[in-house]
């Protein structure tokens, strides 16, 4: 009998430890908090190619004699920018997207004068278990909403297999997407990219065991799945160019910019 309970008791322990280790298992395993900040520019030997736009057409309206209503050093600092701020936290993937252009009034509405005034439009993007909801930030308005499964929220980081195979990375080269090739972003390990056509791709490599891969990825940011921390695609005459000024890694987020007043 006291055998019996004493095997009895050590099943029930081992289960019990099996149990616990699991537990602590998938929480060491959950995704960590973080945190990108980046931004994109459509550059022209260099230079932002809507603030060269814009002041060229400061200077034509100052030559032909009109008084000039200009925008201001911050207002400038941000035309012809794309922003993307991304929070990533155990139970919410926010994205919050903006961008800034201008437009000119001139003679006709305003008699001698030309007058610049800065644009702006954004979006916030929140996901949660079961629920996404995307605010307009010229009003605050919900912009769009969708219910969906809860439990697909953690599936979008599921630790994925170990490093690309040999296979993987000759496919890669008979599509025209040369690497991998060892690099850095603000000091974090990544992979970059060459494509035939120039284009080249810059990712996180430290992050596929809570799904984020290092492989090619269509993403023109970075997101749930792929971390894009640097790329550049030349377009005509201009370069579409991505740069990342933020990157962290369990790390406290200040959600100021994703909350919704």
């Amino acid at each position: 009998m006291i055998g019996h309970w004493t095997a009895t008791c050590f099943v029930c322990v081992f289960g019990l430890m099996l149990l616990l280790g699991g537990c602590q298992s998938d929480k060491g395993n959950a995704h960590p908090d973080i945190y990108v900040d980046q931004t994109v520019q459509a550059l022209m030997d260099g230079v932002n190619s809507m603030q060269s736009s814009y002041l060229r057409a400061v200077e034509s309206a100052k030559s032909s004699g009109l008084l000039v209503q200009e925008l201001t050093s911050d207002e400038l600092e941000t035309l012809g920018t794309q922003r993307y701020q991304l929070a990533i936290t155990r139970d919410r993937v926010a994205l919050r997207r903006e961008s800034w252009g201008f437009t000119m009034s001139g003679p006709y509405h305003h008699p001698g004068e030309c007058r610049f005034a800065i644009t702006y439009a954004g979006t916030l993007e929140i996901k949660t278990p079961g629920n996404t909801v995307t605010y307009n930030l010229g009003d605050s308005t919900v912009a769009e909403q969708e219910a969906g499964i809860p439990e697909a929220f953690a599936l979008q980081f599921a630790s994925l297999s170990g490093r690309p195979t040999p296979e993987e990375l000759h496919k890669l080269t008979q599509t025209g997407i040369h690497g991998p090739k060892a690099a850095q972003v603000l000091g974090h390990p990544c992979t970059t990219w060459e494509y035939e056509d120039g284009r080249t791709v810059t990712l996180w490599s430290e992050g596929r065991q809570w799904g984020f891969n290092e492989l090619p990825a269509e993403n023109m940011h970075a997101g749930p799945g792929a971390i894009v921390l640097a790329s550049e695609k030349k377009i005509k005459q201009q370069t579409i160019v991505l740069r990342t000024q933020t990157f962290t890694v369990r790390e406290p987020i200040d959600l100021t910019p994703f909350t919704i007043e």
